[in-house]
């Protein structure tokens, strides 16, 4: 909505109507003109990143370790580096895993603001249901 930000402006959809969309962002709502609307992405999963932090873990210590191994200081500070890694080894896979594992990446799917309705329909109990689709 490059009329109120420069930037993007994430949140949940709230409500629609053929001319507006209300979004919520924390406990703020937002009601945009749908013909302000540049570009619109709708976020299809979450995952995490654990598998790309132990790969981080994994090419660390193997630099490391090759680094040591190709190392022609004397013998005496490589046993002395080695201990050192060896200690350092476990650390160095577990605090890329757990980064990994705590940051989360969205996959995102962009839908232009023409594909998107609204839609009404009656229900048996005498009420009425509403439908927010995006078509792609």
């Amino acid at each position: 909505v490059p009329s109120r930000s420069k930037w993007w402006m994430v949140g949940e959809v709230v409500k629609m109507t053929p001319d507006t969309l209300v979004i919520q962002r924390g406990r703020k709502l937002f009601s945009v003109p749908r013909s302000e609307i540049s570009n619109f992405e709708v976020s299809l999963r979450q995952r995490r990143n654990t598998m790309k932090g132990l790969a981080v873990g994994l090419a660390l210590n193997a630099f490391l370790w090759g680094a040591v191994a190709s190392s022609d200081d004397n013998e005496k500070n490589n046993i002395g580096l080695i201990y050192v890694l060896w200690i350092a080894t476990p650390s160095l896979l577990i605090i890329p895993l757990s980064i990994g594992a705590i940051i989360k990446s969205d996959k995102w799917v962009e839908v232009p603001p023409q594909r998107l309705n609204l839609s009404l329909a009656p229900t048996s109990t005498k009420g009425l249901r509403a439908a927010f689709t995006f078509n792609f």
